[in-house]
């Protein structure tokens, strides 16, 4: 009897994305992934930015709020570029740069800030091992519209006051 178990998934990078979809939620993306052969939803966490479906009107209480996706135990189906599904936790903030008005939201960067902020402390990720998708694939450039360095400057104060 094989007892080799497999190595436990610990995260050594955080890489943020954007869903180019102006709405969804886990649910929704969950869907849409597994419609892909995924066996799960990739993201290890999504953050709303008020509406959840295309017919959704804007909700104040779900701008920002934090969803989970795939469990922190297990490997990520976000980023295949640079091996980073093996070694890094995705987070996707919903939106779509350049079609959804006021992408990110404050909202949105506000939990995103507290997400980086947790999973940082609990894994003891550096703040420079938080990246974009498109820092990995070029191809991708919607994530590229996020200002990367204010949240990394962000995330640094709050765990420097921690």
């Amino acid at each position: 009897m094989n007892n080799i178990s497999k190595p436990k998934f610990h995260p050594d990078s955080i890489v943020v994305h954007c869903s180019a979809s102006d709405w969804g939620d886990v649910k929704l993306f969950r869907k849409w992934h597994q419609a892909r052969g995924w066996s799960d939803i990739g993201y290890h966490a999504v953050i709303l930015n008020g509406k959840r479906t295309s017919v959704s009107k804007y909700s104040s209480r779900l701008d920002g709020k934090i969803e989970t996706g795939r469990p922190e135990t297990i490997k990520g189906a976000h980023c295949k570029a640079n091996n980073m599904n093996a070694h890094s936790l995705g987070v996707c903030l919903v939106g779509h740069p350049g079609k959804s008005e006021g992408y990110p939201s404050e909202r949105q960067i506000r939990a995103l800030v507290h997400y980086l902020v947790v999973k940082c402390i609990k894994y003891r990720i550096p703040v420079n091992m938080i990246s974009q998708h498109s820092d990995h694939e070029p191809l991708k450039p919607f994530c590229a519209s996020i200002d990367l360095d204010d949240i990394r400057r962000r995330v640094d104060i709050v765990m420097r006051s921690t």
